[in-house]
């Protein structure tokens, strides 16, 4: 029962997966909003801003050490597309643009697991990020997890790509992740949380 359980998720967790990969995204500029103004995109897959204003508009991430790492700030002239960015790791990235103030927008990427299903003590592999963590700061994972809706606890606080975590009991696990950057105790924001189901062998 639990082999067929673990197989299906695999298959979901590839089908899932090749979906959010797909392409490269894009967001729209206005004068007055980003659209969509939050973007989902897959770890290590790229996003581009097209400006359909007369004027130029400068990306900036909140979280500054990003600017020196993978998201460098980006102008977008008037009536044009920006190259395509590539995000190489989890989590919330909150962005507004320096010579328009009321334009702020969110790209998300989400962890990945290699199971959804895994029995109790045994090990799922939450992937965080595809490159080393930037140096400049440093920076680190911050990885949390809660089992069956209850209080977040932090599990690893790293600069790997990826952890294991073995589930101590059967229940629903949840696992976000976000960066920090340590010597100015920056932040950003939180993954959607990713859903593990841990089983019993007995």
């Amino acid at each position: 029962m639990i082999r067929r359980a673990i197989f299906a998720a695999a298959i979901l967790t590839a089908l899932s997966t090749t979906s959010v990969l797909a392409a490269t995204k894009t967001v729209s500029i206005s004068g007055s909003a980003y659209t969509p103004a939050t973007r989902q995109v897959g770890m290590g897959n790229k996003v581009h801003w097209k400006n359909t204003t007369g004027k130029s508009r400068k990306l900036t991430a909140d979280a500054f050490f990003l600017a020196s790492w993978f998201w460098p700030v980006t102008t977008v002239a008037a009536h044009s597309t920006s190259a395509a960015l590539t995000f190489p790791e989890a989590g919330s990235f909150s962005y507004h643009d320096s010579l328009n103030a009321s334009l702020h927008g969110t790209i998300v990427v989400p962890m990945k697991v290699d199971q959804l299903v895994v029995g109790v003590g045994q090990v799922v592999s939450l992937t965080l990020g595809t490159q080393p963590t930037y140096s400049g700061g440093p920076v680190s994972h911050i990885v949390q997890a809660r089992v069956n809706g209850g209080a977040w606890k932090v599990i690893s606080t790293t600069t790997a790509n990826s952890v294991g975590f073995s589930p101590t009991s059967a229940g629903t696990w949840e696992f976000q992740t976000r960066l920090r950057q340590a010597l100015n105790n920056v932040y950003s924001g939180w993954t959607p949380s990713v859903v593990v189901t841990a089983v019993s062998s007995s």
